[in-house]
């Protein structure tokens, strides 16, 4: 009697164990993993914007018309510590304004929101979702059309795959 008692202790005892074992590996697991998931090199791959009810538009094979291999060749680097950099291509020199795409500031995650702080403090705020290869940044903005002074709902997307 005595031994079947303690066998169903030593079985309590190791259940126990296995399942705590269990729950601290589930919550090492980041709470946000997109926040993990953004940092490393992407480059731009899509540029939609849809203004009302109008139709949907991707401008990305427009800008990269003009703006030749540039548009594609730049690099956004969200780096571990928060901080957002461009790199300078060589294709892009003499295409377009430094301000044009380039950056430099800081990004943040919180919950389904994006945020990037350019270095002049300037803050942009974006709905994001991330996976393994692509990360997309949207972002609904309402301003008033200065000819016709009516509302304008005008939403961007930004598109990028992982580099």
């Amino acid at each position: 009697m005595k031994t079947t008692q303690f066998n169903k202790f030593i079985l309590s005892r190791a259940l126990s164990i296995i399942f705590l074992a269990f729950v601290a590996v589930s919550c090492t697991k980041s709470t946000d993993p997109a926040a993990v998931s953004v940092v490393g090199d992407w480059k731009l791959s899509g540029l939609l914007q849809k203004e009302d009810n109008n139709a949907e538009e991707d401008v990305f094979p427009l800008l990269a018309l003009f703006g030749g291999k540039c548009i594609t060749d730049i690099t956004y680097i969200f780096k571990a510590d928060g901080t957002l950099t461009t790199n300078n291509p060589a294709s892009c020199k003499g295409v377009l304004d430094d301000d044009d795409f380039a950056m430099s500031g800081k990004w943040a995650t919180s919950g389904t929101k994006f945020t990037t702080t350019d270095s002049k403090g300037a803050k942009d705020e974006y709905d994001y979702t991330v996976s393994a290869t692509e990360l997309t940044l949207a972002q609904t903005v309402k301003e008033t059309d200065p000819n016709t002074k009516k509302v304008v709902t005008t939403k961007t997307t930004l598109k990028f795959k992982k580099a």
